[in-house]
């Protein structure tokens, strides 16, 4: 069994993140979302508008919010230093590309079976 690493920092991509503060685990899901696209950590968290980098910084959020229930603000530095409303925004576009776009359902769903503590993962679904 191979284990997947972050391209920018080689750190394995999924760990136990019991003791990691909340911030620091979203940092994790950024890089194991780079480590499954061609988009870098600071692309996710940088200013570019492109599809598939709003994508990936979406799919952040979206499972992040999920996964250990972080406040828009939080999420909002961490990606960047958004505004809490455009992580909102985004977290409802999230939303609908899992509805109607199967490769986001995948990875946000992936995503989230990754940083889910696996006594919860029951409650989540």
């Amino acid at each position: 069994m191979t284990v997947d690493r972050c391209p920018c920092c080689g750190r394995p991509a999924a760990v136990d993140l019991s003791n990691v503060p909340f911030a620091l685990r979203i940092e994790r899901m950024i890089h194991w979302v780079a480590a499954r696209t061609d988009i870098t950590p600071v692309m996710i968290k940088g200013p570019r508008r492109q599809v598939e980098i709003v994508r990936a910084r979406w799919a952040v959020a979206w499972a992040a919010r999920r996964a250990f229930g972080s406040s828009l603000s939080l999420l909002g530095r961490v990606l960047g230093h958004r505004d809490h409303a455009t992580i909102f925004h985004g977290l409802r576009v999230a939303e609908g590309l899992r509805r109607d776009h199967p490769p986001f359902r995948e990875l946000s769903d992936a995503l989230l079976a990754a940083f889910t503590p696996s006594e919860t993962k029951e409650q989540v679904q």
